[in-house]
């Protein structure tokens, strides 16, 4: 099966967001401070950098119950930055801002959504357990964690009928899906992944297929297929 991985930092700046919540409203990202916990700003030319904005209030609650979720937050939006990068020298848009047009790259950013919180996700596990591959954290998994994180799901997309809102939230669930299945195989086995998806199967065949397409360089002339996936159900 499919790896998070790993992403790649380079040039991305982590900033409070203080002075740079202006900019970052001039561009339509940012609608309040605590909207999120984590945001990446694009930058104004092809060869600019990005900014990573993260929640003040956010990080310093993360920091005094030293739950490194910081971690993962600066981790999920390194790795947007990483894939739009990329993205942005396949497409070749005018400028950044076209690649979050929803209607030109809905399947692009879905894609990227999942890969984010799989990484960020990823990172948060591997700071918070000295051994990241311990089974004694499986029983937790199943007994707290999996039931919370479907709850929430079914919760969140009752609660939209916009069907990117509902993507958004799947992308999330299956990202950390991901994580469980490449940390613990045996606990997580195909027979374990059909029965979470007994009522949705579309999200089963979406899930192998994200994890089969884990880089850019694999999804790029695939996503007409996540797009048949989709329409399976959302038409």
């Amino acid at each position: 099966q499919g790896s998070p991985g790993a992403p790649d930092i380079g040039r991305a700046k982590r900033l409070l967001c203080d002075e740079r919540t202006a900019y970052a409203v001039k561009l339509g990202w940012y609608r309040g401070l605590n909207d999120y916990n984590g945001l990446t700003v694009q930058p104004n030319s092809h060869d600019g950098e990005f900014t990573i904005l993260i929640n003040e209030a956010y990080l310093l609650n993360s920091l005094k119950n030293n739950d490194f979720y910081w971690v993962g937050t600066i981790a999920h939006e390194a790795s947007h930055v990483v894939d739009f990068k990329e993205y942005d020298k396949l497409v070749q848009p005018e400028t950044y801002d076209e690649l979050f047009d929803f209607e030109k790259h809905r399947m692009f950013l879905h894609w990227t959504e999942f890969r984010a919180k799989a990484v960020g996700y990823y990172f948060i596990r591997k700071y918070l357990f000295s051994n990241l591959y311990d089974r004694n954290q499986v029983h937790d998994i199943f007994e707290r964690e999996l039931p919370y994180q479907i709850e929430y799901l079914v919760k969140t997309v009752s609660e939209t009928s916009n069907v990117d809102k509902q993507l958004y939230t799947a992308m999330h669930f299956l990202g950390r899906l991901a994580v469980w299945q490449y940390l613990f195989p045996i606990d997580f086995d195909d027979s374990v992944i059909s029965s979470l998806f007994n009522d949705t199967p579309w999200m089963e065949e979406m899930y192998y297929f994200l994890i089969e397409h884990g880089t850019l360089d694999k999804v790029y002339n695939s996503l007409d297929e996540m797009e048949r996936i989709l329409d399976k159900h959302f038409c």
